[in-house]
């Protein structure tokens, strides 16, 4: 589940350009292609977490497993770029339950032995990323397919514990329901705004942005004021960097979409690489907070200097910051649910 999510993530967003070519008339909407699935995993995942302690994950996954099918449908037989963000919005329901399978991991073990579990989980984004682009023409071309049927037929995770033995009722009027609606109002309506800012119709000071962008901010202060508790999503990371890396590569370096797949391996080396090391390294030392600070050095730096990149730069010079922004997704993405299951109780 975890490799069908990663490719429904980057497979869609790394073809924007041949999208593109396809439907030319879509130029203003395409952004949309990559950011739909994001908007779905920041505001699902703001309550999914509770229902699914009370209502067990099995039936989530199913549910979910059935909307990447239609998701995929749909885009699979779009007949414009609107088509396809309808698709992607669906898709986006199985991408944000199978985000979830990191934690999933992390529960079936112990906490000795969650930094490498979730290391090598993170080691397969990579290798499922680059998997995903060159699978998917053998897929479509061989008919393969069944994957959800293994899924339906062999997937049986045990009973959620209930140790306060709690009745349903009960558990479900202990979730802070005024929490998930302001916490997906505000994430909806600020992504909203950014993603509209810029654009020739919605420049960055049109009243519909300011809006967007002001009373998002204002829920989600006034939901941290509430709680005072806030969650980063670290899979933002991953989607920028599946949305646009592969757009850079196939604007400035090549045009082969084959052999933009194979450029990309060095970031896609590094994120495996840094996934692995930085959860030996979090093992060894116990120590989180500089593996944090490190990675997120990685992603700054490397992100600088990809902004620096030009149209005839050649390989060489590129490896770098894509190296850097790999390692840097790599950390994080192992440190952030480390650090989130060690501050939960086992149950």
């Amino acid at each position: 589940m975890y490799f069908a999510c990663t490719w429904a993530m980057s497979v869609p967003s790394s073809n924007i350009a041949l999208i593109l070519a396809e439907y030319p008339t879509g130029q203003a909407l395409a952004p949309w292609i990559a950011a739909t699935t994001s908007l779905s995993v920041c505001v699902i995942l703001v309550f999914i977490g509770d229902l699914s302690d009370i209502f067990g994950r099995r039936w989530f996954t199913y549910l979910a497993s059935a909307a990447g099918v239609v998701g995929l449908i749909v885009a699979g037989r779009a007949t414009s770029v609107p088509m396809i963000i309808a698709g992607q919005v669906i898709s986006g329901i199985d991408l944000t339950i199978g985000c979830l399978a990191t934690p999933h991991l992390a529960e079936a073990v112990p906490k000795r032995w969650r930094a490498p579990v979730v290391g090598v989980a993170t080691m397969f984004v990579s290798v499922s990323g680059v998997g995903g682009h060159l699978s998917q023409g053998a897929f479509m071309k061989h008919g393969v397919g069944g994957q959800n049927k293994g899924l339906l037929f062999f997937y049986r995770p045990g009973k959620r514990p209930n140790l306060e033995r709690y009745s349903t009722q009960t558990q479900l009027l202990k979730i802070d329901w005024l929490g998930i609606f302001l916490g997906a109002s505000g994430l909806l309506l600020l992504l909203l705004g950014m993603q509209f800012g810029g654009q020739l119709k919605y420049p960055w000071d049109s009243a519909m942005v300011i809006c967007l962008q002001v009373i998002g901010t204002i829920v989600l202060v006034v939901l941290c004021t509430i709680s005072l508790v806030l969650n980063f999503i670290e899979g933002m990371l991953i989607f920028s960097v599946q949305a646009f890396m592969p757009q850079i590569i196939l604007v400035m370096l090549t045009a082969d979409f084959f052999l933009s797949v194979v450029y990309n391996l060095p970031n896609a080396l590094f994120t495996m690489v840094a996934a692995v090391g930085f959860s030996w390294i979090a093992v060894k030392t116990r120590e989180a907070k500089w593996i944090a600070l490190c990675s997120l050095c990685c992603l700054v730096i490397g992100s600088g200097l990809m902004a620096l990149m030009q149209p005839d730069i050649n390989y060489a010079v590129y490896t770098i910051p894509a190296c850097l922004i790999g390692a840097g997704i790599g950390g994080l993405g192992v440190i952030i649910p480390i650090i989130s299951t060690l501050c939960t109780p086992d149950r």
